[in-house]
């Protein structure tokens, strides 16, 4: 079946997946018919649906998202955000991802712990649809998060100050930290490579290495380790601090690349698939969620019900992700880098809770992503000995019983 041949189901016919209604926060508003319109990524994130609403593109890499204080990222029922990080995993029960909270402030930067610099927020003043996050914060600044395969790209209007900071700490996240290098490269670049634990169990150690490049240079920076900020330190292992002079120009953009290879994988991604404006990336992932929701047309029912159904159906193009960089290399389960040729190579392999249903239905609605996603399980095989159980990134979790691969 082609993918891009298009099904069309009678709503009366079809069951809805979500049993979590959807929250009060808002999804963007209809505007001008897209099926992208129907989509709310709020549902699911209260009452341990452990979903996420920030920004990504179907299968990608990056999930950039805020991040409030809950064990998988963002509970509607809270009130700050501690940092929007790259990684997230939709519906799981255990920590995982949410690396590098990256956060703007203003002011002087004297915490660390992202729990104590944490802005307040309220969702009259936050929005999302596929591809796109944006939230006031309580200090008066505005976040906008978007994203393409393997970046993350942020906005972030400040009020008119000399003190416009984006904090990045390397050393926090959802998983078990397992160590954290940090470097300021110039005046726009800043590189980190991150390690972890996690998981349910203890699982890793994993490493992921990202670079971030901002859209013009700062006018002040500073690093800090086990506490301790240092103006004008270039390197740490907690994370650094970044400044802008916002008293004219009050937008400051950023991209941020992630590489499971190596710092060398991050910068190939950032070349590949940086370097675009904020609006150009907002549009060209909403773009390509219209193209992934068309390929089922649903008629019939009320709104309600045509929300829940896809809301539910971009849930499903949401992982596996894609684990191999733009220059096609990727981190095997023998911990050593391997080149997939010919096909993508994906990982994050939630498969207790997917061989039933979702495999099924991406064979048909994914057909090529399907393909790529069944010989990345062969790869796994090939280098790590054994086929996955429970798979993230290029470790194994062994959660869950049974062997559903």
């Amino acid at each position: 079946m082609r993918g891009t041949r298009r099904t069309r189901l009678c709503l009366a016919g079809v069951m809805a997946a979500s049993a979590l209604a959807a929250t009060p926060a808002r999804a963007a508003a209809p505007s001008d018919g897209h099926l992208t319109d129907l989509v709310n990524p709020f549902i699911g994130t209260q009452n341990e649906g452990n979903t996420f609403p920030g920004a990504a593109v179907p299968f990608g890499m990056v999930q950039l998202s805020p991040d409030t204080g809950h064990r998988t990222g963002y509970d509607h029922t809270q009130d700050h955000i501690r940092g929007f990080s790259l990684v997230h995993v939709s519906g799981v029960g255990c920590r995982i991802g949410g690396d590098l909270p990256v956060l703007p402030t203003t002011g002087e930067v004297t915490a660390t712990d992202n729990a104590r610099y944490a802005a307040a927020f309220s969702h009259d003043d936050e929005e999302a649809s596929p591809g796109y996050y944006r939230v006031g914060l309580g200090t008066g600044i505005r976040a906008e998060l978007t994203a393409t395969a393997r970046t993350g790209v942020q906005r972030y209007t400040f009020p008119a100050t000399k003190q416009a900071n984006v904090l990045l700490n390397a050393a926090q996240s959802l998983h078990k930290p397992g160590g954290a290098e940090v470097e300021i490269l110039d005046d726009r670049t800043v590189r980190t490579k991150i390690s972890g634990h996690g998981f349910c169990r203890d699982t890793g150690p994993y490493s992921v290495y990202t670079v971030t490049r901002f859209s013009r240079p700062f006018t002040a920076y500073g690093a800090w380790d086990s506490g301790a900020v240092t103006a004008e330190a270039r390197s740490g292992t907690g994370g650094a601090y970044v400044r802008f002079d916002t008293t004219e120009d009050r937008t400051v953009e950023a991209t941020t690349a992630l590489s499971y290879v190596d710092a060398r994988g991050a910068d190939a991604n950032l070349r590949a698939e940086g370097g675009t404006s904020f609006d150009t990336v907002r549009r060209r992932a909403r773009e390509a969620w219209e193209r992934r929701l068309s390929t089922v047309r649903a008629r019939g029912g009320d709104p309600a019900l045509r929300r829940t159904f896809y809301s539910s159906l971009y849930r499903s193009f949401l992982a596996p992700n894609i684990g191999s960089d733009a220059d096609g290399r990727y981190l095997g389960w023998d911990q050593k880098p391997h080149h997939a040729r010919g096909f993508t190579y994906y990982q994050n392999w939630s498969l207790w809770d997917t061989y039933r249903t979702q495999a099924q239905l991406l064979a048909l609605l994914a057909p090529r992503e399907a393909r790529d996603m069944a010989r990345s399980v062969v790869r796994i095989d090939e280098d790590g000995g054994w086929l996955p159980k429970w798979g993230y990134g290029p470790v194994e979790t062994n959660i869950m019983t049974g062997d559903p691969v």
